[in-house]
């Protein structure tokens, strides 16, 4: 029976879709799993939650209209008031936060495997653009934001913080004055560094360049080009 269940206030309903081999799903809230037909272990709570999934199977989607219109993307977590909002086919992606990833339009090779945490993340890319593809990425924090859309494999962590492009990490925003990493620091890429203060070893696997003056206060070893920009002491 495709109609929730009657007797109880409009706004708590458990809803009995009209499935006809979805099995081990649970749906709490008006239109909660409306088109259910062969997705199976999928757990949905909230009005509009999941409403859109037919054989879309192993997700939990909890918020007012998440994941509102996922109909076959499998194994995702949407958790927030419009969080993965317009993604159609998306898989294996983790998000958390109200409109966080939720303009994403989705393929399941072009905007997959992504985690975005916090509000709005992922909302946008860094020029105000909605953010319709993106994949293999991480964004936390209130408002982060990738580099542009279509990006793949890049890291962004901190509240306002924009991305540098994919393959890239950014940690921080452009208030961050100091940013500390105790124990090794080692690097199998290059070191850009201007008025860095080392104060243990570090380990560089290719050019390490100065653009001014970097002081070490211990020793240092470099396998690969030394480009000298400053001093050094």
């Amino acid at each position: 029976d495709a109609t929730p269940t009657t007797g109880v206030p409009t706004d708590f309903r458990v809803r009995v879709t009209a499935a006809t081999s979805a099995t081990n799903n649970t749906a709490l809230g008006i239109n909660s799993g409306l088109l259910l037909t062969t997705a199976t272990n999928c757990t949905l709570v909230g009005s509009g939650a999941g409403d859109a999934i037919t054989t879309g199977s192993g997700n939990t989607v909890v918020g007012v209209n998440a994941a509102g219109s996922l109909v076959s993307g499998v194994d995702n977590v949407a958790i927030g008031i419009n969080a993965l909002l317009a993604a159609t086919a998306t898989n294996n992606t983790v998000v958390i936060g109200r409109n966080a990833l939720t303009n994403l339009l989705s393929t399941p090779t072009t905007s997959s495997s992504n985690v975005a945490i916090g509000q709005d993340s992922g909302r946008f890319d860094a020029a105000g653009n909605s953010l319709t593809q993106i994949s293999n990425s991480t964004l936390i924090g209130q408002d982060t934001r990738p580099a542009g859309n279509s990006e793949t494999n890049e890291i962004v962590i901190g509240a306002g913080g924009r991305g540098d492009g994919s393959n890239t990490t950014v940690i921080g925003n452009s208030s961050t004055i100091s940013t500390r990493v105790f124990g090794t620091l080692s690097t199998n890429g290059g070191v850009s560094a201007a008025g860095a203060t080392l104060t243990g070893p570090i380990f560089a696997g290719a050019t390490l360049t100065m653009n001014s003056n970097i002081q070490f206060n211990s020793g240092f070893g470099i396998v690969g080009g030394f480009v000298d920009g400053g001093t050094y002491n």
